[in-house]
C-alpha cells in the first residue's frame, strides 16, 4: 500500500470581496457594487490517501479530505430584502459581520473510493464513490444544503496496434451517477429573490445535477 498524508493551513489577506455584500446588486438606492481587497480567509485541513497496486487483479484507492474554511475578516456585508427595482422599490438592508463564518459552498468532509478489477488483460472495470458532507450556501451561514453520495461505473480497455510505432488505443465507457441520485451541483444565496422581505431557502439560486449520464469514446497515444 502507498500512503500520502498532508496537513495544511492557507491564510489569505486582502481577499477580493464585494464592498456592498454578496447579495446586493447595482442600481437605484443600492450601495456601491464594487470589488475591493477587503477580506481575509483561512483554509485549514488534512488529506489522507491510500493506494494499492493497480497491476493486481483487485486494487483500491481511498482519499479523504477534511477542510475547515472560514472568513478571518468580512466585516462589511449587507443582505438585501424587499423590492429592489422599479417604481415600487423599497429595499431593506441588514448589516452583518461575517468574520469567523464558514466560507459558503465548501463541505468540511469529502471521501473518494475507487475499487478496480482486471478480469482479463487490458480490461479494467472501476466503481467510484464520491461523498461529501453538507455545506452553507450563503456568507451569513443561514441556509444549508445536505450532503450526498454518488457512484460511477467505468470500463477501460487498452490495446496496442501491434506495430513498431508504439501507438496504443484505449476504449472507454462510463456511467456517472449510476443510481440517478438527485442533488445540487451548486447552490447559492443571492438575495431576497421573491421580494417578500424575508431571506430564506426559497431565495436560493441552484444548479441541479442532470442525473444519470452515459459516455463512451476512444483515444490513442503514441
Amino acid at each position: 500500500l502507498e500512503w500520502d498524508i498532508a496537513a495544511f493551513q492557507i491564510d489569505r489577506k486582502d481577499f477580493i470581496l464585494n464592498v456592498a455584500g454578496q447579495y446586493v446588486g447595482a442600481g437605484g438606492t443600492v450601495p456601491t457594487d464594487q470589488y475591493q481587497n477587503i477580506g481575509g480567509m483561512r483554509n485549514r485541513g488534512i488529506e489522507v490517501a491510500v493506494k494499492s497496486d493497480q497491476n493486481q487483479l483487485f486494487s483500491m484507492d481511498v482519499a479523504y479530505t477534511y477542510l475547515d474554511a472560514k472568513f478571518t475578516q468580512y466585516d462589511n456585508f449587507s443582505l438585501l430584502t424587499g423590492v429592489t427595482r422599479g417604481p415600487l422599490a423599497n429595499p431593506t438592508y441588514t448589516k452583518y459581520n461575517n468574520s469567523g463564518n464558514v466560507i459558503p459552498r465548501v463541505p468540511k468532509n469529502k471521501l473518494f473510493l475507487a475499487a478496480r478489477v482486471k478480469p482479463v488483460t487490458g480490461l479494467t472495470v472501476t466503481t467510484e464513490m464520491n461523498a461529501q458532507s453538507s455545506y452553507f450556501v450563503d456568507e451569513i451561514n443561514q441556509e444549508k444544503i445536505g450532503g450526498h453520495t454518488i457512484f460511477d461505473l467505468i470500463a477501460n480497455y487498452d490495446f496496442s496496434t501491434g506495430t513498431n510505432n508504439g501507438m496504443n488505443w484505449n476504449l472507454f465507457a462510463r456511467v456517472d451517477n449510476v443510481l440517478d441520485r438527485t442533488y445540487y451541483n451548486t447552490a447559492r444565496g443571492a438575495y431576497d429573490r421573491n421580494a417578500d422581505f424575508t431571506y430564506d431557502a426559497e431565495d436560493l439560486s441552484i444548479v441541479v445535477n442532470p442525473g444519470r449520464r452515459y459516455s463512451t469514446g476512444i483515444s490513442a497515444t503514441f
